[in-house]
């Protein structure tokens, strides 16, 4: 027997060993090609030449639990086919959550896998099913197990191939979660409840013109308004947990806070003549946000500010879209920005008009914590006719809003605060649009104004929903809006009557609407007729919400209520007003047909009403028309509702695979 005969023999023997091993070996469990093909997405080359042995040491990687690895065989001429040599993995380093890694191609082993295991033991290599759990099931194993992640997550890293997606409601920030490494991809988000914060809402003052005073007096040409102002608050206790709640100056004043006093069905308050911006704050109870809502107005019967400002007060947002007002000779528009949190936060705004977006001169503006910063608009964004701003902070929360006024020469053409409207939507309802008697040619005609602020042309329809039904203002073919253009549509000619706007696009679309009331010709100039307006904002629907009433019996003498309903069901609202000591002095339920609108005097819910609060079967949007009848024309202003603010507050978290 030759020497060459005899190395075969003894090849032949080792292969049908290995041949042996490798029936009785589990896969993933050796050196072979499955466990490296699970360990990497690459495909792995075996060497073209055998390499040199090498000194036995102990693998980097090892961990305490992996396997005993195989005898190994006598040091022969390598196999490709059986023992290629493993390639060195790449982890990432400890607490970094690197992007997707490259995608295996489709013939390779792992190329459906969703995440890479770390290579080193069985059990990460390939992990068992898991049985399907409740979200509640699913955040208790995730804290019970959350110290063994992070300890495994420093040794080995960790990389997601899925995407990764963080829902955030109520502005509530979320951090710190860790997810298994081998949980099966799944396109249910996992939730993590949020505790209720305290609500607060900020609430402009009395009306200020550019260089003047509180109250209304231009230091440059006189025209000074006597101008008094009231705030009201409501809060409507839970039924688990007594309510608390104050009204206090935004900028403290050194007095103590207001509180909220009532009954059980209400908790109500109310600042009598502020000089300044305010903030009601209610706390929540164990499990719930406090469900509040709040409102300022004030009135001037004589000089540059005359007419009736009323706004609801905002919350805090990051994010604010307002719609309304003009920068154009002879107007003003002071945006206030109200920051009610203990952060100061920098804001940015973006300016719309008939052509598009404009450029917005000056740099972003820094708001600290628990103070209030004005800026003109006709100063960083002039001459702009139909104007439309977004308002985005960051570090820190604000409450913003607009206060508008206009003069014909020397003689008032109006008043109001712009409050932020309903986010972009296919669907829009503004309700309160109060109609009075006029003809298509009419000059300064009330009107709707639209934004499109997507990158392609929209169209959109209008209709007035009112008790008898809806009613169409545009054809068939609708009205084109081009991208980031702003539309005022004119509401001259239409039905007189008490309405809810609806405004449908095939895009979303951010609305409000104008309110023009003409009086008499003023003492100063009898050529000229007093004017006064209101802007209304869009008021995303709800089955619970309240509305505060300010003023009504002293500033304001007359308010309707007005629900309209853009679904395609009939709702029935409980309507409940209660008085100035949260006493409830009246209920009763009204229907609102499906594409109609509702409206009562409040005057005729019961006395001294402060407050009235609605629930309903089907979600609704309301607001309330205020107004004043003055000697020489009437003074008009509208109050949105407020939706109870307890939604479910959750960080959701989903992961599809690759």
């Amino acid at each position: 027997m030759t020497r060459d005969t005899h190395q075969n023999d003894e090849r032949d023997e080792r292969d049908e060993r290995d041949e042996r091993d490798d029936e009785g070996r589990e896969p993933g469990s050796g050196p072979g090609e499955d466990a490296v093909s699970l360990a990497s997405p690459y495909r792995l080359t075996p060497p073209a030449t055998p390499p040199e042995p090498e000194p036995e040491m102990e693998p980097e990687a090892a961990e305490p639990e992996a396997i005993e690895p195989e005898p190994e065989p006598e040091a022969t001429e390598a196999d490709p086919e059986s023992d290629p040599e493993p390639k060195e993995s790449v982890e990432a380093e400890p607490g970094e959550l690197e992007g997707p890694a490259p995608a295996p191609a489709a013939d390779e082993p792992g190329a459906a896998a969703t995440a890479v295991a770390s290579p080193g033991t069985e059990e990460k290599q390939k992990p068992a099913p898991r049985p399907a759990r409740t979200p509640r099931e699913a955040r208790a194993a995730r804290a019970a197990r959350a110290p063994r992640d992070r300890s495994a997550l420093r040794r080995a890293g960790s990389i997601l191939t899925g995407g990764l997606v963080l829902a955030l409601a109520g502005g509530v920030a979320f951090g710190g979660g860790l997810f298994d490494r081998a949980a099966p991809a799944s396109s249910d988000p996992l939730a993590v409840a949020v505790p209720p914060t305290q609500v607060a809402l900020a609430c402009p003052g009395p009306g200020v013109l550019p260089g003047g005073a509180t109250g209304g007096t231009d230091t440059e040409l006189g025209g000074a308004s006597a101008t008094t102002a009231a705030v009201r608050g409501l809060v409507v206790p839970r039924a688990d947990d007594p309510a608390a709640a104050t009204l206090a100056p935004l900028v403290s004043d050194g007095a103590a806070p207001l509180e909220l006093s009532g009954s059980a069905d209400a908790l109500v308050g109310e600042l009598v003549a502020p000089t300044g911006s305010s903030v009601l704050r209610a706390e929540p109870t164990a499990t719930a946000a406090a469900f509040a809502a709040a409102a300022s107005v004030s009135r001037a019967d004589s000089g540059d500010l005359r007419g009736l400002a009323a706004a609801t007060c905002p919350a805090a947002a990051t994010s604010s879209w307002l719609v309304g007002g003009t920068t154009l000779v002879g107007a003003s528009a002071v945006l206030s920005l109200r920051n009610v949190g203990a952060t100061a936060a920098t804001v940015t705004i973006r300016a719309w008009d008939a052509v598009g977006e404009v450029a917005v001169g000056g740099t972003s503006i820094l708001v600290p914590a628990g103070q209030e910063v004005t800026q003109a608009l006709e100063a960083t964004v002039p001459d702009v006719e139909r104007l439309a701003i977004l308002v985005t902070a960051t570090g820190g929360q604000v409450s913003p809003t607009v206060q508008t006024s206009q003069l014909t020469g020397l003689t008032p053409a109006g008043t109001d605060v712009v409050a932020p409207t309903a986010a972009p939507a296919l669907t829009q309802l503004l309700p309160g649009v109060v109609l009075t008697t006029t003809t298509v040619d009419e000059e300064d005609p009330s009107l709707v104004r639209i934004l499109n602020p997507n990158d392609e042309p929209t169209t959109v329809q209008l209709d007035l929903l009112g008790a008898e039904g809806a009613t169409s203002l545009t054809d068939e073919a609708g009205l084109v809006i081009e991208p980031g253009a702003v539309a005022d549509v004119s509401l001259a000619g239409s039905p007189a009557g008490t309405f809810t706007l609806q405004v449908t696009a095939q895009d979303p679309v951010v609305a409000g609407a104008m309110l023009v009331r003409r009086g008499d010709p003023a003492p100063e100039d009898p050529d000229v007729p007093v004017v006064d307006r209101a802007w209304l904002p869009a008021v995303p629907s709800a089955t619970a919400a309240a509305v505060a009433v300010p003023g009504l019996g002293s500033l304001v003498d007359r308010a309707v209520l007005v629900v309209g309903n853009g679904e395609d069901t009939d709702a029935d609202v409980t309507v409940t007003a209660v008085n100035g000591t949260g006493e409830v002095v009246s209920a009763r339920e009204i229907a609102v047909a499906a594409g109609g609108s509702t409206a009562l005097e409040v005057s005729g819910l019961g006395s001294g009403v402060a407050g009235v609060l609605l629930d309903s079967t089907g979600p609704v949007s309301s607001s309330t028309v205020l107004s004043w009848g003055d000697v020489l024309g009437e003074l008009i202003a509208v109050v949105a509702a407020q939706a109870d603010p307890q939604v479910e507050r959750s960080a959701a978290i989903t992961i599809s695979g690759s």
